[in-house]
């Protein structure tokens, strides 16, 4: 695979993807009043992660929103506010 070609970005530049994303995505949980905490679990959460790691986060919302965001046979969130 040439450097110009096609194929996956250079590590570096996937891990100042996860780096901004991870920033954004932790902005957006944290004004979210349905969510009662997050953590970054996996190779990552446990200091262990590389430039190609990829992002395991652990989402907990309060069980009262439990049905807004749990439907057997749905992958994405009833809540329309993570479309």
């Amino acid at each position: 695979m040439s450097a110009e070609g096609p194929g996956p970005p250079a590590a570096p530049r996937l891990a100042d993807i996860r780096s901004r994303w991870l920033s954004a995505i932790t902005a957006r949980l944290d004004g979210d009043p349905v969510v009662a905490g997050a953590g970054l679990v996996g190779s990552l959460g446990a200091g262990r992660g590389d430039d190609w790691s990829d992002i395991d986060l652990l989402v907990v919302v309060d069980d009262a929103w439990l049905d807004d965001f749990a439907v057997p046979g749905v992958e994405e969130p009833a809540d329309s506010r993570w479309r």
